[in-house]
């Protein structure tokens, strides 16, 4: 009878241990282009919860961009936050003089480290496609001042609670329209 409960104590100390280091972690949604950036936005507006961010990363360097979702009482609001950190400092003052010439309003958040000093934080509020869109176009023009252009590949993920059946059946279909438009385009483009 013992011999069952040590079994039973391994297999459940076996499972905590694979669960807490190997268990689930977030999907990498790879060799997205800028073009995709809407839909990994709506998804974090639509189905993540509050203090999701989404990452998303530009494949085969240390550049990226996130975002966090803001669930207040009134609207949820899509904020941004890009660092001054070692390999950001080179984009840190161009992007705010970006960011203020396409005319988003920022402002500067310090951290009080040492290491990242402090980000710049934009706050999309407003109607519901306008905060995607401005969203998305500050996506593309720090992508664009980091010297990433349409051609780069990124990874997208997120990091927080996300209800996963809502954001299939909600957004399969529209994954599935921007891969074949993509592919569509290809093929024209080598006709």
């Amino acid at each position: 009878m013992s011999w069952i409960l040590g079994l039973t104590v391994i297999a459940v100390s076996l499972g905590a241990w694979w669960w807490f280091f190997e268990g689930p972690k977030p999907y990498m949604h790879r060799n997205v282009s800028m073009e995709d950036f809407e839909s990994f936005l709506k998804s974090l507006l639509e189905t993540a919860t509050d203090q999701t961010i989404l990452a998303i990363e530009h494949q085969g360097s240390d550049r990226f961009v996130q975002f966090t979702l803001e669930c207040g009482i009134a609207e949820k609001t899509i904020g941004y936050g890009f660092p001054d950190a070692p390999w950001s400092r080179e984009y840190f003052a161009p992007l705010m003089k970006e960011v203020a010439a396409q005319g988003f309003t920022y402002h500067i958040g310090e951290t009080g480290d040492d290491v990242i000093t402090r980000f710049l934080e934009v706050e999309m509020a407003g109607e519901h496609e306008d905060k995607i869109q401005r969203a998305a176009e500050l996506a593309r023009l720090t992508c664009g001042v980091m010297g990433l252009g349409s051609d780069d590949r990124f990874v997208a993920h997120y990091d927080g609670a996300l209800d996963s059946e809502r954001v299939f059946k909600e957004n399969v279909t529209e994954i599935k329209r921007i891969f074949r438009e993509r592919r569509e385009r290809r093929k024209n483009k080598n006709s």
